[in-house]
């Protein structure tokens, strides 16, 4: 109702300006107004899907805080471990020292990945935090 109302002004001014004889071209501006509402709606949506997304994004980087400790944990408990073998044997002890420069290179790796995921994480709810939060386009009043 708001671009009929809106309309029936705009129309009466130029009627107006324009002079009883002028031809004006009428258009259907109610139309609009449902349209409007319609649109109002859909962007309410999406601001119901923003909110979800930001508790998504929470919930990732809880599981991302636990997913490192439970990393970082493992690499702590492998690289003190002698793998059942005698440290005090030179041939057991090369073997645990290998193992042990294996283990470390995939929890290094792992980590890094991680890490790197986590940032992606992070920039993906910047530029959430980034997108404009406007009142309910289209409108008017």
């Amino acid at each position: 109702m708001k671009y009929v109302q809106e309309w029936n002004k705009v129309l009466a001014a130029a009627k107006n300006v324009l002079g009883d004889s002028a031809k004006i071209p009428t258009a259907k501006i109610e139309v609009a107004d449902g349209m409007t509402e319609a649109a109002g709606k859909i962007w309410d949506g999406v601001q119901e899907n923003r909110k979800l997304l930001r508790k998504q994004i929470a919930e990732m980087q809880a599981a991302a805080a636990s997913i490192k400790a439970c990393v970082a944990a493992a690499e702590e408990r492998l690289s003190d471990s002698d793998f059942g073998l005698d440290p005090k044997k030179p041939e057991d002890k090369k073997k645990i020292a290998h193992a042990r420069v294996i283990f470390k290179k995939f929890f290094h790796a792992a980590l890094q990945s991680h890490s790197e995921r986590v940032k992606d994480l992070d920039a993906f709810e910047k530029k959430l935090d980034d997108l404009p939060t406007p009142s309910r386009p289209w409108t008017r009043g």
